[in-house]
């Protein structure tokens, strides 16, 4: 089904310095249909507040927008959600009782778009 998207993910994962063009032609119904389909569902909203149950009661309505404004490059992603949450006590010595940022809340729309619900491995490093 999407096996020229493994072919981007070999290549890129084997010539880390290698340029790809193009690749909007590629972002389509079916490529945002399968990242909203992977998308945990037991996630809280971001910080658009909408559910992935709200999104899915229109999803191809919302999908077909979302594929238009993202050919027409005029999507622009919800800002981020930045909150301090409790850190734990924790076991090893060097962790303190306090607060710490959590970055990278998205809005629903903005995970699909990026085909997953996690932050970006530098923020998750940092955390």
């Amino acid at each position: 089904m999407l096996t020229w998207l493994d072919r981007i993910t070999t290549r890129a994962e084997s010539e880390p310095t290698a340029t790809f063009n193009n690749l909007y032609s590629r972002l389509n119904y079916e490529l945002l249909w399968y990242a909203f389909r992977k998308l945990k569902r037991d996630k809280a909203p971001g910080i658009d507040g909408v559910t992935v149950d709200q999104y899915e009661a229109n999803l191809r309505e919302n999908l077909q927008d979302l594929e238009t404004r993202l050919h027409r490059q005029s999507y622009r992603p919800h800002p981020r959600l930045r909150r301090d949450i409790p850190k734990g006590n924790g076991r090893a010595p060097t962790r303190s009782v306090g607060r710490r940022p959590l970055d990278g809340l998205r809005g629903r729309e903005d995970r699909a778009a990026r085909g997953r619900d996690d932050p970006p491995a530098d923020l998750r490093s940092g955390l």
